[in-house]
């Protein structure tokens, strides 16, 4: 009886066991299956953007003086460097600093800066056409102008003459008559950008010559006389290499220089100041 009880209990025991083994495995893949925890990022706090906008310098604002005014190149120059304001809107009580940062012109005035570059005016005479082929005209002519009542009828202040009359003009008007030319002689001119060029014309009608004038660029006057299409030129130099394409083009006797013409300007002292080849002043902060 001991012993039936025994096995009994054995059994039921071998059955919890089983039984508990069964559970233990099954909880065992059960949170296997489940998904793990994600782990919790790290959250940095957002970061300011630093402004890296620089404020920008407003253009430099120029004025061209009377004598400068209408000069297309020098005009497009400044207009491309700043803002060129016309002079008409300016008034007595308009201020340097204040209203415009630089003012620029031909000529010499008091209390401005004159730029080192100085511009001459020359008359280029072309010897290939007649009756400038001659060279006794070219030698009347050569000594006829005069740069002192060029810059006189100009009144530009500060210009230097350069050439010197040593012919009376009644005497001038004897000779061309003589050869030939009793009413004197009809010419082309071509002008380029040169400030009250009407006094050269003046001369040269002193001179008991006629011109026909066409205004026109550099190039277009450089090919018209490398065609031989126009009698005389009047040009504005900077550099000797300049002067050098006229001479080149019709011998250095034959390149006339009238008068040499400066620029003055004034400018805001919190500026710095370079210079244009013809000339005149750039500006920047």
């Amino acid at each position: 009886m001991t012993m039936s009880e025994t096995h009994q209990e054995r059994s039921l025991r071998g059955r919890s066991f089983r039984f508990y083994l069964i559970y233990i495995i099954g909880l065992m893949l059960f949170s296997a299956c489940q998904p793990g925890a994600t782990p919790v990022a790290n959250v940095l706090p957002p970061t300011e953007t630093p402004n890296t906008t620089e404020t920008l310098a407003p253009p430099v604002r120029y004025v061209l003086g009377v004598n400068a005014q209408g000069m297309h190149s020098v005009e497009t120059l400044l207009a491309e460097s700043g803002l060129l304001i016309p002079a008409a809107g300016l008034t007595p009580e308009s201020q340097l600093g204040t209203d415009y940062d630089v003012i620029a012109d031909y000529g010499q005035f008091e209390g401005w800066i004159q730029s080192p570059v100085i511009p001459t005016v020359s008359l280029v005479i072309n010897p290939n056409l007649a009756p400038l082929s001659n060279d006794t005209i070219i030698d009347m002519i050569r000594n006829s102008v005069d740069g002192v009542r060029i810059v006189n009828q100009t009144n530009i202040s500060g210009s230097i003459p350069m050439a010197i009359s040593t012919i009376q003009l009644s005497s001038l008007k004897t000779e061309f008559a003589n050869m030939g030319y009793p009413d004197g002689f009809l010419l082309q001119l071509y002008i380029t950008e040169i400030p009250q060029n009407d006094a050269i014309v003046t001369e040269l009608n002193k001179l008991s010559i006629e011109l026909n004038i066409t205004e026109a660029d550099l190039e277009t006057v450089a090919q018209q006389l490398v065609d031989n299409r126009v009698h005389l030129a009047l040009v504005k130099w900077h550099t000797v290499s300049e002067k050098a394409l006229w001479t080149s083009a019709v011998g250095e006797n034959n390149v006339i220089d009238l008068y040499q013409l400066p620029i003055s300007y004034l400018a805001s002292p919190n500026l710095t100041i370079t210079y244009a080849d013809n000339g005149f002043p750039l500006a920047s902060y």
